[in-house]
């Protein structure tokens, strides 16, 4: 019969829906997973209490520059096909505020350890989207993973 293979597939479609929300985005890059963020709570206490431990203070700050450069697709990284709401953090960067799902601790303290030792980046004349955005924008090549706006 071919209502079998059917169901199979929607079983499969749906199975592949949960486990694509189920609670972590994949770091492009292929690092460590992250918290999706869930419904959108109050994560900017728990980034603040784990950025203690990263240490950045050997770092330069083209080294500090590299890794804020490397680690800001992740950050903007959401999840389309999840029903949790997106983009709702906003997140500082060199010169304007992003939009993310979750508050990434690594770039926090990265950002806020450049800015403080090499100072203001240079970005005279930028008009700065409206940030949080809740809106995550798809990607054409992947039909679950999008970028904040």
């Amino acid at each position: 019969m071919r209502v079998l293979p059917l169901l199979h597939s929607v079983f499969a479609v749906a199975l592949f829906s949960l486990l694509a929300c189920g609670g972590t985005v994949a770091d492009p890059a292929g690092g460590t997973p992250s918290s999706d963020g869930g419904n959108g709570g109050d994560s900017g206490s728990s980034a603040t209490d784990a950025s203690s431990t990263i240490d950045t203070s050997s770092k330069s700050c083209e080294e500090l520059l590299k890794d804020i450069d490397a680690l800001r697709p992740k950050v903007r990284t959401c999840c389309v096909a999840c029903r949790a709401q997106q983009c709702q953090q906003r997140v500082e960067d060199l010169c304007c505020p992003i939009s993310a799902t979750t508050v990434d601790p690594e770039f926090v303290t990265r950002v806020a350890e450049y800015k403080r030792r090499c100072g203001a980046s240079g970005c005279p004349g930028v008009v700065c989207k409206e940030s949080p955005s809740n809106f995550c924008e798809p990607d054409p090549n992947n039909a679950v993973m999008g970028t904040c706006r």
